[in-house]
């Protein structure tokens, strides 16, 4: 988890310092401005206010904060979102967690956690904040046999070993296309990563009024009307999907984050940097650099191919047509900067 926390700060780094790639000799000199970098409501670089997203639904608690380097959780609200009953011992300083045959038990400021009456050790024992007791993010991973994920915009995702939700599929990806349908329903055409085993990298899912759809950063409800092109989103839907390209299926619910920059063109430049790939594209191929954009591929950052495959980054060269999701966070250099969520290269 320590290196999900690295990463965050890398590309705060990464945004804050580097320069932007050269220019093609026609255009003029590209000079980065040192301004604040512009944000959404949970992204910050001083103090990154996390958001945490228990298979599925995004809670309500923003109280997730770092110490020593590490991600700290709120126990109570992460366990009883997972259906735990909690009891506290005021006298002891002790935290017993218990669902069917599987209990648990923790005392704050010992790293000694109680798993089944063996002992665990996460190497952060837990804390008591304004009244309330937090866990390393490793708790979920390593005692709740959760997986856990942390993206660079501050979003937790901690969902069930096999499968997100249930047995819903699940894709963390770009809305690249909507489609009115009747009666107000809509198709959703999703590229991004699969998250399940079973999942797809593309997907098309219709919304309808039995659809979840969650803003994922206040928790509260939205409508297929809210649901706009370059939306960052978490996709669940059904396995249950026809045998297209891409498969089209049901959307059982759909967390709705930022909205994501775009841009289309031809690649320029592309230049190596200690932790990120640093890839200048020329936006709609006409050589002003106003329409330019500098991408970091990093870790996060996922690339298809323009029928939905998953690639790697070193398979996008100079000279070949890309579109582009990126952001929120973006320096307001010329050209900008900002890390790359999704890419398709469109070029053969």
């Amino acid at each position: 988890m320590k290196k999900m926390i690295g990463m965050c700060v890398t590309s705060c780094l990464l945004l804050g310092s580097m320069g932007a790639v050269a220019a093609q000799a026609d255009k003029p000199e590209a000079h980065p401005i040192p301004v604040p970098i512009a944000s959404t409501p949970q992204d910050s670089f001083n103090k990154m206010n996390y958001i945490l997203v228990v298979n599925g639904k995004p809670l309500q608690d923003r109280s997730v904060y770092s110490s020593e380097n590490e991600l700290m959780i709120p126990l109570r609200s992460l366990t009883e979102a997972l259906d735990y009953k909690v009891t506290w011992n005021q006298e002891k300083k002790t935290v017993e967690l218990q669902q069917a045959a599987q209990w648990f038990s923790l005392t704050i400021g010992e790293d000694r956690y109680n798993v089944a009456r063996m002992l665990v050790q996460l190497g952060k024992a837990p804390e008591l904040k304004n009244g309330r007791t937090y866990v390393p993010l490793s708790f979920a991973e390593k005692v709740l046999k959760m997986r856990t994920k942390v993206d660079e915009t501050g979003v937790i995702t901690i969902s069930a070993s096999e499968d997100a939700v249930q047995n819903m599929l699940q894709t963390d990806g770009v809305i690249t296309e909507v489609k009115d349908l009747e009666s107000s329903n809509k198709l959703l055409y999703v590229m991004g990563k699969a998250i399940t085993p079973n999942g797809h990298s593309s997907i098309a899912l219709n919304i309808d009024d039995k659809t979840e759809i969650i803003d994922g950063v206040t928790s509260k409800p939205l409508t297929a009307k809210d649901i706009k092109n370059n939306m960052k989103v978490q996709a669940f839907y059904s396995p249950k999907l026809t045998k297209s390209l891409p498969p089209q299926g049901h959307a059982e619910r759909i967390v709705v984050f930022q909205q994501l920059g775009k841009v289309t063109g031809t690649v320029t430049e592309i230049r190596e940097d200690k932790d990120n790939t640093l890839v200048h594209v020329d936006g709609d191929s006409d050589n002003k650099i106003e329409n330019d954009v500098v991408l970091g591929f990093n870790e996060e950052t996922t690339v298809l191919s323009v029928d939905g495959k998953t690639i790697t980054k070193e398979q996008v060269k100079k000279g070949d047509k890309v579109t582009a999701y990126y952001g929120p966070i973006m320096t307001m250099s010329l050209p900008p900067i900002s890390n790359a969520n999704t890419v398709i290269l469109e070029t053969k």
